[in-house]
């Protein structure tokens, strides 16, 4: 499975579909209800819905020494991601 590795997301007041056709996107994400712009533009559904998956990874070097009010920081922040 080919990860996406480089983009850029840009808010499209209208005509986003011709990114497409003019080759100024490769993909775009059209959230109305009918898909007619879709289809009428020869482009398709993914089939699982899914444009990226993503997982936030926070990293801490066992030997950082960090003074108190930095380590109530991460405790903070651990506690609200429920794993501290």
């Amino acid at each position: 499975n080919a990860g996406v590795a480089d983009y850029q997301i840009v808010d499209s007041q209208g005509a986003t579909e011709g990114t497409v056709k003019n080759q100024t996107a490769e993909a775009i994400a059209d959230i109305t209800s009918s898909g007619d712009t879709l289809f009428a533009n020869h482009l398709k559904v993914l089939s699982n819905g899914l444009a990226l998956k993503s997982q936030a990874t926070l990293f801490c070097g066992k030997s950082n020494h960090l003074n108190p009010d930095e380590k109530n920081v991460l405790q903070n922040l651990l506690s609200k991601l429920s794993i501290g």
